[in-house]
Protein backbone atom coordinates (compact mmCIF):
# COMPACT_ATOMS: atom_id res chain seq x y z
CA UNK A 1 0.00 0.00 0.00
CA UNK A 2 2.95 2.51 0.90
CA UNK A 3 4.48 1.49 -2.50
CA UNK A 4 1.17 2.28 -4.38
CA UNK A 5 1.03 5.38 -2.23
CA UNK A 6 5.22 6.40 -2.97
CA UNK A 7 4.60 6.15 -6.59
CA UNK A 8 1.35 7.31 -7.36
CA UNK A 9 3.06 11.05 -5.45
CA UNK A 10 6.18 10.32 -7.85
CA UNK A 11 3.91 10.20 -10.98
CA UNK A 12 1.90 13.83 -9.47
CA UNK A 13 5.41 15.46 -9.03
CA UNK A 14 6.70 14.67 -12.68
CA UNK A 15 3.75 15.48 -14.19
CA UNK A 16 3.69 18.67 -12.51
CA UNK A 17 7.40 19.46 -13.14
CA UNK A 18 6.89 19.03 -16.62
CA UNK A 19 4.01 21.06 -17.04
CA UNK A 20 5.83 23.90 -15.77
CA UNK A 21 9.02 23.49 -17.49
CA UNK A 22 7.23 22.70 -21.17
CA UNK A 23 8.64 25.50 -23.34
CA UNK A 24 5.77 28.36 -24.92
CA UNK A 25 5.33 27.66 -29.07
CA UNK A 26 4.92 31.19 -30.90
CA UNK A 27 1.48 31.49 -32.34
CA UNK A 28 2.50 31.41 -35.73
CA UNK A 29 -1.17 33.04 -36.80
CA UNK A 30 -0.21 36.39 -34.84
CA UNK A 31 0.19 38.96 -37.37
CA UNK A 32 0.46 42.09 -35.15
CA UNK A 33 3.36 43.04 -32.48
CA UNK A 34 1.97 41.17 -29.85
CA UNK A 35 -1.17 38.72 -28.92
CA UNK A 36 -3.15 38.14 -27.78
CA UNK A 37 -4.74 42.08 -27.00
CA UNK A 38 -6.32 41.00 -23.76
CA UNK A 39 -5.38 38.18 -21.64
CA UNK A 40 -8.28 35.42 -20.52
CA UNK A 41 -9.80 35.34 -17.14
CA UNK A 42 -7.71 33.28 -14.44
CA UNK A 43 -9.81 31.10 -11.29
CA UNK A 44 -8.71 30.77 -8.17
CA UNK A 45 -7.21 27.20 -7.54
CA UNK A 46 -7.27 26.66 -11.01
CA UNK A 47 -3.83 26.09 -12.73
CA UNK A 48 -3.13 29.18 -15.63
CA UNK A 49 -1.44 28.90 -18.42
CA UNK A 50 -1.07 31.79 -21.00
CA UNK A 51 1.04 32.01 -24.51
CA UNK A 52 1.86 35.63 -25.54
CA UNK A 53 3.52 35.50 -28.74
CA UNK A 54 5.75 38.47 -30.29
CA UNK A 55 6.35 39.39 -33.21
CA UNK A 56 8.87 41.43 -33.80
CA UNK A 57 9.45 44.15 -36.77
CA UNK A 58 12.71 44.76 -38.63
CA UNK A 59 12.48 48.83 -38.42
CA UNK A 60 11.42 51.38 -35.92
CA UNK A 61 11.61 55.13 -35.34
CA UNK A 62 13.97 57.10 -33.44
CA UNK A 63 14.14 60.76 -33.87
CA UNK A 64 12.03 60.55 -37.28
CA UNK A 65 14.76 58.58 -38.33
CA UNK A 66 14.23 54.86 -39.46
CA UNK A 67 16.54 52.21 -37.75
CA UNK A 68 17.07 48.12 -38.61
CA UNK A 69 16.13 46.56 -35.61
CA UNK A 70 18.41 43.33 -34.54
CA UNK A 71 16.81 42.11 -31.66
CA UNK A 72 14.17 42.45 -29.12
CA UNK A 73 14.89 41.43 -25.20
CA UNK A 74 12.05 40.80 -22.23
CA UNK A 75 13.91 42.40 -19.54
CA UNK A 76 11.01 41.94 -16.97
CA UNK A 77 7.41 40.73 -16.83
CA UNK A 78 5.43 43.26 -14.00
CA UNK A 79 2.06 43.79 -12.86
CA UNK A 80 1.29 39.71 -12.79
CA UNK A 81 -0.57 38.08 -9.64
CA UNK A 82 1.97 36.89 -6.88
CA UNK A 83 2.16 33.25 -7.85
CA UNK A 84 2.70 33.69 -11.13
CA UNK A 85 5.91 33.24 -13.19
CA UNK A 86 6.90 33.71 -16.84
CA UNK A 87 9.29 31.83 -19.19
CA UNK A 88 10.84 32.95 -22.77
CA UNK A 89 11.07 31.09 -26.09
CA UNK A 90 13.76 32.05 -26.68
CA UNK A 91 15.29 32.76 -23.70
CA UNK A 92 17.67 35.80 -24.13
CA UNK A 93 16.62 37.64 -27.32
CA UNK A 94 13.90 37.60 -30.17
CA UNK A 95 15.13 38.26 -33.58
CA UNK A 96 14.17 40.52 -35.64
CA UNK A 97 11.62 39.43 -37.86
CA UNK A 98 10.39 36.23 -36.32
CA UNK A 99 8.24 35.42 -33.80
CA UNK A 100 9.14 34.89 -29.99
CA UNK A 101 7.06 33.87 -27.41
CA UNK A 102 6.74 34.87 -23.02
CA UNK A 103 4.54 32.49 -21.00
CA UNK A 104 2.43 33.29 -18.08
CA UNK A 105 1.26 30.43 -15.49
CA UNK A 106 0.46 29.77 -12.16
CA UNK A 107 -1.99 28.90 -9.59
CA UNK A 108 -3.73 31.82 -8.46
CA UNK A 109 -5.53 31.75 -4.72
CA UNK A 110 -7.74 34.25 -3.26
CA UNK A 111 -5.24 36.42 -2.07
CA UNK A 112 -4.81 36.78 -5.92
CA UNK A 113 -8.66 38.01 -6.58
CA UNK A 114 -8.51 41.21 -8.94
CA UNK A 115 -7.37 43.21 -11.13
CA UNK A 116 -4.07 43.53 -12.69
CA UNK A 117 -2.18 45.19 -15.67
CA UNK A 118 0.70 43.32 -16.86
CA UNK A 119 3.67 44.95 -18.13
CA UNK A 120 6.31 43.33 -20.04
CA UNK A 121 9.00 45.31 -20.35
CA UNK A 122 11.27 45.12 -23.62
CA UNK A 123 14.52 46.70 -25.26
CA UNK A 124 14.83 46.98 -28.24
CA UNK A 125 18.71 46.65 -30.01
CA UNK A 126 19.10 48.00 -33.63
CA UNK A 127 21.35 50.16 -35.54
CA UNK A 128 20.76 53.74 -37.54
CA UNK A 129 23.73 54.72 -39.82
CA UNK A 130 25.30 51.73 -38.66
CA UNK A 131 25.23 52.85 -35.11
CA UNK A 132 23.86 50.81 -32.44
CA UNK A 133 20.92 52.08 -30.79
CA UNK A 134 18.94 50.83 -27.77
CA UNK A 135 14.95 51.92 -27.41
CA UNK A 136 13.15 51.18 -24.07
CA UNK A 137 9.11 50.11 -24.78
CA UNK A 138 6.50 47.90 -23.28
CA UNK A 139 3.61 46.21 -23.77
CA UNK A 140 0.29 46.21 -21.34
CA UNK A 141 -2.60 43.30 -21.19
CA UNK A 142 -5.12 43.87 -18.42
CA UNK A 143 -5.86 40.46 -16.56
CA UNK A 144 -8.62 39.80 -13.82
CA UNK A 145 -8.03 36.81 -11.72
CA UNK A 146 -11.94 35.61 -10.44
CA UNK A 147 -13.15 33.39 -7.77
CA UNK A 148 -15.64 31.57 -8.94
CA UNK A 149 -17.34 30.43 -6.25
CA UNK A 150 -18.45 34.15 -5.15
CA UNK A 151 -19.24 35.79 -8.42
CA UNK A 152 -21.98 34.10 -11.10
CA UNK A 153 -20.41 32.70 -14.60
CA UNK A 154 -21.64 35.93 -16.48
CA UNK A 155 -19.83 38.02 -14.68
CA UNK A 156 -16.89 36.75 -16.60
CA UNK A 157 -17.11 39.32 -19.15
CA UNK A 158 -14.98 42.07 -18.56
CA UNK A 159 -16.69 44.56 -16.52
CA UNK A 160 -14.31 47.11 -17.64
CA UNK A 161 -14.29 49.85 -20.48
CA UNK A 162 -10.30 50.18 -20.03
CA UNK A 163 -8.02 51.89 -22.89
CA UNK A 164 -4.25 51.28 -23.51
CA UNK A 165 -1.37 52.79 -24.28
CA UNK A 166 -1.22 53.14 -28.53
CA UNK A 167 1.51 50.88 -29.87
CA UNK A 168 4.04 51.56 -31.14
CA UNK A 169 4.90 55.35 -29.98
CA UNK A 170 6.12 57.19 -31.11
CA UNK A 171 5.22 56.65 -34.44
CA UNK A 172 5.90 57.55 -38.03
CA UNK A 173 2.52 56.98 -40.13
CA UNK A 174 0.43 54.45 -38.14
CA UNK A 175 -0.43 53.33 -34.71
CA UNK A 176 -2.58 50.52 -32.68
CA UNK A 177 -4.90 51.38 -29.67
CA UNK A 178 -6.52 48.88 -27.57
CA UNK A 179 -9.07 48.84 -25.54
CA UNK A 180 -12.00 46.73 -24.30
CA UNK A 181 -15.43 46.97 -23.47
CA UNK A 182 -17.86 45.30 -21.23
CA UNK A 183 -21.07 45.43 -23.91
CA UNK A 184 -21.54 46.40 -27.41
CA UNK A 185 -21.52 50.42 -27.05
CA UNK A 186 -21.14 53.30 -29.44
CA UNK A 187 -17.39 54.28 -29.07
CA UNK A 188 -16.09 58.08 -30.20
CA UNK A 189 -12.15 58.78 -31.04
CA UNK A 190 -10.79 61.66 -31.21
CA UNK A 191 -7.56 63.58 -31.20
CA UNK A 192 -5.91 66.77 -29.57
CA UNK A 193 -2.83 69.05 -30.43
CA UNK A 194 -0.45 70.24 -27.71
CA UNK A 195 -3.02 73.45 -27.39
CA UNK A 196 -6.26 71.37 -27.14
CA UNK A 197 -7.12 72.02 -30.87
CA UNK A 198 -8.99 68.88 -32.05
CA UNK A 199 -7.37 67.44 -35.46
CA UNK A 200 -9.02 64.43 -35.70
CA UNK A 201 -12.41 62.57 -34.67
CA UNK A 202 -14.43 59.51 -35.57
CA UNK A 203 -17.38 57.03 -34.05
CA UNK A 204 -16.59 53.33 -33.91
CA UNK A 205 -19.75 50.21 -32.46
CA UNK A 206 -17.19 48.67 -29.91
CA UNK A 207 -18.18 45.06 -29.60
CA UNK A 208 -17.89 42.76 -25.85
CA UNK A 209 -14.56 41.84 -24.87
CA UNK A 210 -10.99 43.03 -27.05
CA UNK A 211 -11.50 45.94 -29.65
CA UNK A 212 -9.13 47.77 -31.58
CA UNK A 213 -8.43 51.34 -33.37
CA UNK A 214 -5.78 51.99 -36.19
CA UNK A 215 -5.23 55.48 -35.92
CA UNK A 216 -2.72 57.20 -39.48
CA UNK A 217 -1.04 61.12 -38.62
CA UNK A 218 -1.64 61.64 -42.30
CA UNK A 219 -0.44 65.03 -42.56
CA UNK A 220 -0.12 65.97 -38.87
CA UNK A 221 3.05 67.22 -37.73
CA UNK A 222 5.56 66.01 -35.52
CA UNK A 223 4.73 66.24 -32.06
CA UNK A 224 2.64 65.33 -29.11
CA UNK A 225 -0.81 64.80 -29.26
CA UNK A 226 -3.53 63.69 -26.68
CA UNK A 227 -5.94 60.68 -27.96
CA UNK A 228 -9.65 60.36 -26.10
CA UNK A 229 -11.94 57.14 -26.18
CA UNK A 230 -15.30 57.36 -25.00
CA UNK A 231 -18.37 55.00 -24.79
CA UNK A 232 -21.61 56.07 -23.28
CA UNK A 233 -20.67 56.11 -20.06
CA UNK A 234 -16.96 56.71 -19.46
CA UNK A 235 -13.98 58.67 -21.04
CA UNK A 236 -10.39 57.96 -21.21
CA UNK A 237 -7.00 59.81 -22.37
CA UNK A 238 -3.96 58.81 -23.30
CA UNK A 239 -0.65 60.78 -24.40
CA UNK A 240 1.07 59.52 -27.96
CA UNK A 241 3.57 60.87 -29.72
CA UNK A 242 4.30 61.33 -33.65
CA UNK A 243 7.50 61.81 -35.09
CA UNK A 244 8.15 62.24 -38.61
Amino acid sequence: MKKKLFFAILILVISGLTKVRSQCTPNANCDTMYCPKVLPNGDINQFYDQTITVKVPTTFIISGQSATIDSVKVISVTGNPSSFLYQLNPANHFTAGQRGCIRIYGTPTSSDTGKYILKINLKIFGKMYSIPQTVDTNIVLPLRILDATAINITQKISEDFAVFQNIPNPFTSKTEIDYTSPQVDNIEFSVYNIVGEMVYSEKDRATTGANKIMFESGSLPSGIYFYKLSNSARTSTHRMIISN
